[in-house]
């Protein structure tokens, strides 16, 4: 259909794997994208800014893959995400975390 966007749609594993190959090369590609990221719930709270953030796993115990970021009025939806709990997410890719641990997206919506 014309006018119709795709978005992609990644693990937060795969997303990391993306980057980890190859960084340039991902930020090049998605930095400023709209994707959909998919992940278990390690850890939710705010980020070193003060705004919300969601961390996504490929399980609950493993490392986190992707830090989602909400927009500061979802600070009360927060509460609802618990460790070990799957979600989608779609935001806006910022390429990798400051300490190049994360993949980053911003202005995070919940999908599913």
């Amino acid at each position: 259909m014309a006018g119709e966007v795709t978005i992609e749609e990644y693990t937060a594993r795969e997303l990391w794997r993306v980057f980890s190959d190859s960084p340039e090369k991902a930020l090049a590609w998605y930095a400023g994208k709209r994707i959909l990221v998919t992940g278990v719930v390690t850890e939710s709270g705010p980020s070193v800014y003060a705004t919300p953030k969601v961390e996504l796993s490929d399980h609950e115990e493993g490392r986190p893959y992707a830090a989602c970021i909400l927009p500061r009025s979802d600070f009360p939806m927060l509460r609802k995400f618990r460790k070990g709990m799957r979600v989608t997410f779609g935001g806006t890719c910022r390429g990798l975390t400051f300490d190049r641990e994360m993949v980053l997206l911003k202005e995070c919506m919940v999908i599913e």
